[in-house]
């Protein structure tokens, strides 16, 4: 113990939830507990004189007069704040009108987050207002067998190619009659008919993911649709059948930037529940490449790729992914995707490296950035770390050098923040970045001296490095 604080030397585990329709739960993810305080100031019985009345008055007219100038622009603000989400409906047998209208009011109601509805067309196979799909940040789709008109189907493909964001529910795997690849080409994965012959599942398993936050207790009886030839970058999230006979019912992709989700479930039934309900809310946050509500991030220690063995395994919940290898002493690299599966770790006799999914957009240089007079390779001596704020924080020494490093993601979503706080021994060291604009300076006594931070000898000085995605 170290300031009353708890220094983490086991990996946390993730596992697999695995649930009857009846709701009796055979394994259950590690949970989550709140520290709630109140604090109350005490009541103060003496009270400031009374201003006079026309100072009051004058007081008052300002700031009146500070309301109307600064209102609208606060307002601006908190709206282009909010997600711009299309809900397109195009599945008159699941009632899809009437579900969709229900979801719109869920996240409006719930969630910093505005919908646009897109009907289909009751005298065509088009869409009313099939435009408003461009200025949509992410799209919500539940169409059956449409046959849209050339204009629409071409918005439709713009949309799927722009790199925004894309949760699709139920039948829309086969939606488009004159877009029959469609399965194929965007979701990932091959539609074939109903799964066991229409009948209804009685099991489903979940793997960990931050779009279940919430709703981990969904549930349904209801029958499925079969896949098969599943894309190398599908990553099954849920599974659906009978006992061992199981099919995949709702997985994550990013084809060409954009993200997508789909979840097969999508009768009346489920959006009924409210943790049905929450699913879609958390896949719209995850396919903008947003925090999602109530999502924590997930650390593991564990054996990773081109890492040294117990290196550390990071994720937040907005898809920003890091490796710290505390053999090195740094960041090995950083990556936007899904979290690693931990599968290949656990599988086997021997522990094999997790597969880390997504692109990686940094990669961390051969010698360590800090650098004193010693000629030699750097000496590390790792110390540990702690999880603070829903962040790790890292212990370690680099040639005497005590570092302590916090990475969060950008509240933006635009890359990494990388904190450091750096405590100088009797020597003064250095702080050689890959690029000197992506640091800035806290406080302590460091300068630049070509291209290089100097942090003089017996001093604290704190900076950060931005890793952009």
């Amino acid at each position: 113990m170290a300031g009353g604080k708890k220094f983490v030397a086991m990996e946390n585990t993730d596992r697999l939830l695995k649930r009857s329709v009846r709701g009796d739960i055979s394994i259950l993810a590690p949970g989550c507990c709140l520290n709630l305080k109140r604090t109350m100031a005490p009541i103060r019985c003496d009270r400031a004189p009374l201003l006079p009345r026309r100072e009051t008055l004058r007081r008052t007219f300002l700031l009146f007069s500070l309301a109307l100038v600064c209102g609208p622009l606060i307002e601006v603000r908190a709206a282009t704040d909010r997600l711009r989400v299309a809900l397109v409906s195009g599945a008159p047998t699941y009632g899809s009108d009437e579900i969709m209208e229900k979801a719109k009011r869920n996240l409006e109601t719930l969630y910093p987050i505005n919908c646009t509805l897109i009907l289909a067309n009751p005298t065509g196979e088009g869409f009313d207002h099939i435009d408003a799909l461009a200025e949509a940040d992410v799209a919500v789709f539940l169409i059956r067998r449409k046959t849209p008109p050339p204009e629409a189907l071409a918005a439709i493909r713009k949309f799927v190619d722009s790199g925004k964001g894309l949760v699709a529910l139920g039948p829309t795997s086969h939606g488009f009659e004159n877009w029959p690849t469609f399965d194929v080409d965007v979701l990932g994965a091959k539609y074939g008919g109903p799964y066991a012959e229409g009948k209804g599942i009685t099991d489903i398993r979940l793997r960990p993911s931050p779009i279940f936050t919430g709703g981990e207790d969904f549930t349904t009886d209801k029958y499925v649709y079969k896949y098969t030839g599943l894309a190398k970058d599908v990553r099954v999230l849920m599974e659906g059948g009978h006992g061992t006979q199981l099919t995949p019912i709702a997985w994550t992709r990013e084809r060409n930037g954009t993200r997508i989700f789909y979840m097969g479930p999508a009768q009346k039934e489920s959006f009924n529940q409210s943790s049905y309900l929450r699913i879609v809310a958390n896949s719209i946050f995850w396919a903008a490449r947003r925090e999602v509500p109530g999502a924590v991030a997930r650390i593991n220690r564990t054996w990773m790729p081109n890492a040294y063995p117990s290196s550390v395994a990071v994720g937040f919940p907005s898809g920003l992914n890091y490796c710290f290898d505390p053999t090195r002493g740094a960041i090995a690299y950083a990556w936007d995707g899904d979290y690693i599966d931990r599968w290949p770790t656990i599988a086997g006799k021997l522990p094999r490296d997790a597969n880390v999914p997504g692109k990686v957009f940094y990669r961390a240089p051969e010698q360590n950035p800090f650098r004193s007079g010693n000629t030699g390779p750097a000496k590390i001596a790792f110390k540990g770390y702690h999880v603070e704020n829903n962040a790790p924080q890292f212990r370690y020494e680099v040639d005497g050098l005590a570092v302590t490093e916090t990475v969060t993601p950008k509240e933006d979503g635009t890359g990494l923040n990388r904190h450091f706080r750096v405590e100088t021994s009797g020597q003064p060291f250095r702080y050689k970045p890959d690029d000197v604009e992506r640091v800035t300076l806290q406080q302590g006594p460091a300068k630049w001296v070509e291209g290089q931070l100097q942090l003089p000898a017996r001093s604290v000085i704190e900076f950060n490095v931005f890793l952009p995605r």
